[in-house]
C-alpha cells in the first residue's frame, strides 16, 4: 500500500490534481502578551477596608500594572483564507504582573488610625482547571485566578487602634493568595497578513481584575481589599498556512511529507474523532486521492522568509 502509494510522486510534481475546500481546523497555539502602557487599562483603583471591634473605615489608592502574560489558545482556522474562524478555548500558563506600590491611611477619628501599603506585589494568571471556553470572544474571568505570590503586605494601628491588634507583615511569597471573579474577559486575534507559506496574526486580550479578598482576619480585625481594573495586553504569533507539511518540519510540501501521507494511504477511522492528519480534505475520515489532491496544490511551495 505504501509503496504503491510512492508512485504518486511523478504526478505530484506534475502537479495533477488541484485542491479541494476544506473544513475549519483547530489549532492550540502559545502566545506571549505585553501589557501596553498604563492609560484606561492596566490600572487598578483599590480599596482596603478595616472593621476593627465594629469600627470601620476605609482608603484607596491607584495601582499601575505592568508585566506580561502567556496564553494558549485553541483556535479554529480557515483552511482557504487562513482567517481566523473562531477562538475556542483560553488558558493562561504564564507570565508576571507587577503592581506599583499603593499606600493607605485608614481612620478611626478618635479611635487613632491605620497605616497600610503593599509594596513590590507581583501575581501570575493561571488557570487551574485547564482551558475555559471562549463564545464569540467573550470568557468568563471565574474560569482563571491571579496568584498574588510576591510582596508585602504590612498594616500598623495607632493610638486606641493600635492597642487592638499587633503590626502586621504579610510576605505574600509564604502566604499567596489566589483572587478569582465573575466578570467578562475579551479576547480578539485576527489575520494581518499571509506571505509565502506563512500567516503573521494579532491579539488582543482585555482580562478584568475584580476580586474582594480578604489580607487579614483575627478576633478582633478584619482587613480586606477590594480592586477594580482591566488588564490589556497585545501579542502576536505566526504560523504555517500549509496543513500540508504533515511532517511538520520546515513548512515546505517535500518528500518527508509525501511519506508521512503515505504512512496514513487508505487509512479510515472514526469520522466524529479523526485522528488521521492526512485526511486533508477533510470529508470522510479516509486518506484517498481526494486528500492528495490537497497535497498535490501544494507541492513544493517557497518557504516563508
Amino acid at each position: 500500500m505504501k509503496r504503491l502509494c510512492m508512485f504518486l510522486v511523478p504526478m505530484v510534481a506534475l502537479g495533477a490534481f488541484v485542491g479541494l475546500p476544506a473544513e475549519a481546523s483547530a489549532e492550540v497555539i502559545p502566545v506571549d502578551l505585553n501589557l501596553v502602557p498604563a492609560d484606561e487599562t492596566n490600572r487598578v483603583d483599590m480599596t482596603l477596608t478595616a472593621l476593627v471591634s465594629g469600627y470601620k473605615a476605609s482608603d484607596s489608592d491607584t495601582s499601575t500594572i505592568t508585566g506580561n502574560m502567556t496564553v494558549e489558545l485553541e483556535i479554529y482556522f480557515d483552511p482557504a483564507t487562513h482567517d481566523v474562524v473562531d477562538v475556542n478555548t483560553i488558558a493562561f500558563t504564564g507570565g508576571r504582573l507587577y503592581f506599583s506600590d499603593v499606600s493607605f491611611t485608614l481612620n478611626f477619628s478618635l479611635l487613632g488610625r491605620i497605616e497600610a501599603s503593599g509594596t513590590g506585589i507581583a501575581a501570575v494568571p493561571r488557570s487551574p482547571l485547564g482551558p475555559g471556553p471562549v463564545e464569540e470572544g467573550n470568557f468568563n474571568t471565574s474560569d482563571h485566578v491571579l496568584v498574588v505570590d510576591q510582596g508585602l503586605f504590612s498594616a500598623y494601628g495607632t493610638s486606641i487602634i493600635g492597642g487592638l491588634f499587633d503590626p502586621i507583615t504579610i510576605d505574600l511569597a509564604v502566604e499567596p493568595m489566589e483572587a478569582s471573579s465573575h466578570a467578562i474577559g475579551t479576547i480578539a486575534v485576527s489575520l494581518d497578513a499571509v506571505q509565502d507559506s506563512e500567516g503573521a496574526y494579532s491579539v488582543v486580550l482585555n482580562l478584568p481584575v475584580q476580586f474582594d479578598e480578604i489580607v487579614f482576619e483575627n478576633e478582633v480585625a478584619t482587613i480586606s481589599v477590594q480592586s477594580v481594573g482591566v488588564v490589556e495586553a497585545a501579542g502576536s504569533f505566526t504560523r504555517c498556512t500549509l496543513r500540508t507539511d504533515l511532517a511538520g518540519d520546515d513548512c515546505r510540501v517535500d518528500a518527508l511529507d509525501l511519506a508521512a501521507f503515505c504512512e496514513q494511504w487508505l487509512s479510515y477511522s472514526d469520522l466524529a474523532a479523526c485522528p488521521l492528519s492526512a485526511d486533508l480534505a477533510y470529508d470522510d475520515c479516509y486518506v484517498d486521492f481526494a486528500d492528495f489532491a490537497v497535497l498535490a496544490a501544494d507541492w513544493l511551495k517557497p518557504k516563508a522568509q
